[in-house]
């Protein structure tokens, strides 16, 4: 292999990515190299879905490489609905990657970035990196268990809701798999929102382009459902077209109970239809107030996720968490 067609380290990669000589989607030409899978070693397994693979893998040509998360996702498996096509560029790609480019231009500390991707005729190559020890939320709360204290919910949970409102109001982004499991926690508690496999731009039964969703082209409807039953509205389950953003704070209210109380909120879907919702036992008033606002049958009633980031005892939390 020719040395000179690797970069030194992963270091040069964020560098050239960040600098513009190198861009998703650009020709072969336009890049100063071009990454293969080849160039890391796959160390582990981190999940796997219905149409994709996640890693933790290492550069091999920087000596003590940190490790990094690749997710491989298959290109015979993804739905026509998960991809985005660029008329300006003639690009079709999936809607993660536009996602993921865009947040690069919009971070938030409390959601994943992209360090690369590439791709080749089996798979589209997602390369990020590596948040504490790769703990997921459901993992986290399966070994804390009942020693989470109601300070560090509000803590955990305010991060989420910072990370979805920032989605929400300055990419019109939705997450639509908000859930315990796509949530990574560091040693710090400091939460990073991952897997935007199921987002979405709003809109309506038609896909948007970059190029509409450039001009604010926004409809908010949505008639399929994407991510984890427990987490599923009435609306959804009623199989009504359903506002993104109104289902994604719903899933955080879900999230928050089940932070809480261990355990998810409602145990059938006609306790969801029919809004029981029954806390198990006596929390902090705050919290409790939070869940029975967010989880509110009458999707209208919900608060926005722009609202709760400005809520006090989010604001406060928030900012414990971070400092």
């Amino acid at each position: 292999m020719e040395q000179n067609t690797r970069p030194d380290s992963l270091a040069s990669i964020v560098e050239e990515f960040e600098s513009g000589r190198m861009s998703l989607g650009a020709s072969n030409d336009e890049l100063v190299r071009k990454l293969q899978i080849s160039d890391f070693a796959l160390e582990k397994d981190l999940g796997e879905g219905a149409y994709a693979f996640v890693k933790q893998g290492r550069y091999r040509w920087e000596e003590e490489a940190k490790p990094v998360v690749i997710k491989m996702m298959i290109k015979s498996k993804l739905q026509t609905e998960s991809i985005l096509h660029d008329f300006d560029t003639g690009l079709s790609l999936p809607i993660e990657l536009y996602a993921l480019r865009h947040l690069r231009e919009h971070p938030h500390p409390n959601i994943v970035s992209m360090i690369d991707a590439f791709e080749d005729p089996q798979y589209y190559y997602i390369l990020m990196p590596m948040h504490g020890r790769g703990e997921d939320l459901f993992e986290y709360i399966e070994k804390h268990g009942d020693f989470i204290s109601p300070e560090k919910v509000a803590r955990i949970f305010s991060q989420v809701v910072m990370a979805i409102a920032h989605l929400h109001r300055t990419l019109g982004l939705v997450h639509r798999d908000i859930k315990d499991e796509n949530i990574i926690i560091d040693e710090n508690d400091r939460i990073l929102l991952i897997d935007f496999g199921s987002c979405a731009y709003y809109r309506g039964g038609m896909p948007l382009t970059e190029a509409d969703v450039r001009r604010g082209k926004r409809l908010p409807y949505f008639d399929v459902f994407h991510g984890s039953i427990d987490y599923a509205s009435p609306e959804v389950l009623r199989n009504e077209p359903y506002d993104g953003p109104q289902q994604d704070v719903w899933a955080l209210g879900v999230l928050l109970y089940t932070l809480t109380f261990k355990e998810v909120p409602f145990r059938s879907t006609s306790d969801v239809l029919e809004g029981r919702l029954r806390l198990p036992f006596e929390s902090d008033l705050e919290i409790s107030a939070m869940i029975k606002a967010i989880l509110s049958p009458d999707p209208t009633s919900r608060p926005t996720a722009e609202v709760l980031a400005e809520h006090p005892w989010i604001v406060k939390n928030y900012e414990a968490a971070m400092n």
